[in-house]
């Protein structure tokens, strides 16, 4: 394999684990929980240790280092730390914010805001794609990509704009007919006009004809 090929493993969820003290400890800290004043917050650890991978997010395994990262196969979104993580670190967050405005509050003095621990570290050279996990990138990534790409928008508005100018060609060319079909109303109006001027003169013409001859037979 490459030096960028990678293990795709299964996510082993035991229904029945319960992290040990350490184990919270030792996560609550990362989280940046201070002891003991948030021990009382210790129940976001418990719970973020408990917490399986999001729908789409698989764990996965480099060959050059054997390095645990996690991969999104829906976005292509790569990170070293659970995809969790930062859920359970914007709860404390949260929580010690909340902690804060209760106790300043009783005292009367300005809540001061949590303190954020750093966010988790990119694989090297930056996300790592499906096709350096030997992965075909199905449609919906594409799709996804686009969208985000801004792809999908100007597709829109291109579509937008292709409707907006065959309606117009449709509406110029209605205002075309109805120009046409006036146009050929004068025309047959002057037609007949005209057919009627003939038959005025004819008769007026077989008129006076008949006149002549009566003055002739009286003559």
């Amino acid at each position: 394999m490459a030096a960028h090929d990678s293990i795709i493993l299964e996510e082993d969820i035991d229904e029945d684990y319960d992290p040990t003290p350490d184990e919270i400890d030792e996560y609550a800290t990362w989280l940046g929980m201070r002891r003991p004043e948030d021990d009382d917050l210790l129940w976001i650890a418990s719970e973020g240790l408990k917490a399986p991978l999001p729908e789409h997010w698989k764990p996965c395994k480099t060959q050059d280092g054997g390095e645990i990262y996690y991969f999104n196969f829906a976005t292509g979104e790569s990170v070293w730390d659970h995809p969790c993580d930062d859920y359970y670190r914007k709860t404390y967050e949260e929580e010690k914010a909340k902690k804060l405005r209760r106790s300043a509050e009783g005292n009367g003095r300005p809540a001061a805001a949590p303190s954020s621990p750093g966010l988790g570290r990119q694989p090297p050279g930056g996300p790592i794609g499906l096709s350096a996990l030997g992965v075909a990138e199905p449609a919906e990534v594409v799709a996804r990509a686009r969208e985000a790409s801004g792809l999908e928008r100007d597709a829109a508005l291109e579509e937008t704009r292709r409707q907006l100018e065959v309606e117009g060609r449709a509406e110029a060319e209605r205002i075309r007919t109805a120009q046409r079909e006036a146009s050929e109303r004068l025309v047959a109006g002057d037609q007949l006009r005209e057919q009627m001027q003939a038959h005025a003169e004819a008769a007026l013409a077989a008129e006076r004809v008949g006149v002549g001859l009566s003055r002739g037979e009286r003559a």
